[in-house]
C-alpha cells in the first residue's frame, strides 16, 4: 500500500496517473492524499480485509491474489471537475487506486475492493482474448458513471455490480456485520439490483459478447437471479451475445 506523490515531479505517481487516465472525453486527475486521510483510510483499509475474512474468505483470498498494489490518491474539489472513488485499469494490472475521500467506514472499503479487484479480475480472463466484439465508438448510459461509457465499460460496471452484491449476501449471511453495517448493507443491495438490471438491459441489447463473455456473464446474471429475482421480469431471460 502507498500513497500518490506528485504525479508531476515524482516518476513512479506520474505513471500511475498516465495509466489510470486513459479516457480524452473524461480527463481526471489524481492527486497526493492528505496525511491524515491516508492514516484513516489504511486503518479502514485493514478492517476491511478483517470483515472479509471473518465473513467471505473466499473472496478475502481471491482479492489478496489479485490486487499487489493499493495507491492511495485523491481527486480535485473544485466545482465541475471529475472525482473518482477508486480506479483500475488493464496497464495497471493487479494496482488499484483508492480515494481515501469517498469511503467512510469498513464496510466502504470492502465494497471498493471487491469492486476494483473485480475490473482486475476482467482484466486477467480476457488477456488473451476480448470479452466482448463491439466498437468503442458508440457510448451508452452507464449503472456506475455519470460519463457515457463504451460496451466494455457498461459490461465491466455490470460484472463488479454482481460480484459487489454477491459480497454483501456473502457478509449479511455470515452474521458478522453490526446492525448498523446491516442496515447500510440492505440499502446497498437495492442500490445494486437496480444498477444491475440497468446495466443487464444494455448488454442483453446491444453487446455482442465472446463465448468467454457470455460464460463470465451470464454466471453473474445466475447470481442475481437466484439472490433477488431482478431480472424475472425481463423477457424470457435471455442471455446476451
Amino acid at each position: 500500500m502507498l500513497d500518490l506523490a506528485d504525479p508531476a515531479t515524482d516518476r513512479a505517481s506520474g505513471r500511475y496517473h498516465r495509466l489510470i487516465d486513459t479516457d480524452p472525453n473524461e480527463p481526471f486527475q489524481v492527486l497526493p492524499p492528505p496525511p491524515e486521510l491516508s492514516l484513516a483510510c489504511r486503518q479502514r483499509i485493514a478492517e476491511a480485509f478483517a470483515l472479509l475474512e471473518r465473513g467471505d474468505r473466499e473472496l478475502a483470498a481471491e482479492i489478496r491474489g489479485l490486487l499487489r498494489e493499493i495507491v492511495l490518491a485523491v481527486g480535485p474539489i473544485r466545482p465541475g471537475t471529475m472525482t473518482f472513488d477508486g480506479a483500475s485499469s488493464f496497464m495497471l494490472w493487479g494496482a488499484i487506486v483508492l480515494n481515501p475521500r469517498m469511503h467512510e467506514s469498513a464496510l466502504d472499503v470492502a465494497q471498493a475492493l471487491a469492486h476494483e479487484s473485480g475490473h482486475n479480475l476482467l482484466f486477467g480472463l480476457c488477456a488473451d482474448g476480448s470479452l466482448l466484439e463491439n466498437d468503442d465508438e458508440p457510448r451508452y448510459a452507464s449503472p456506475l458513471r455519470q460519463d457515457l461509457r463504451p460496451m466494455d465499460g457498461i459490461v465491466h460496471a455490470t460484472f463488479v455490480t454482481a460480484r459487489m452484491h454477491r459480497s454483501l449476501v456473502r457478509l449479511r449471511v455470515s452474521g458478522v456485520l453490526s446492525g448498523d453495517e446491516d442496515e447500510q448493507a440492505g440499502r446497498l443491495l437495492a442500490d445494486h439490483v437496480r444498477n444491475f438490471a440497468m446495466g443487464w438491459k444494455i448488454v442483453e441489447r446491444d453487446a455482442r459478447l465472446t463465448e468467454r463473455g457470455r460464460t463470465i456473464m451470464a454466471d453473474a446474471r445466475r447470481h442475481m437471479e437466484s439472490r433477488s429475482g431482478c431480472l424475472a421480469a425481463q423477457d424470457g431471460g435471455s442471455s446476451p451475445g
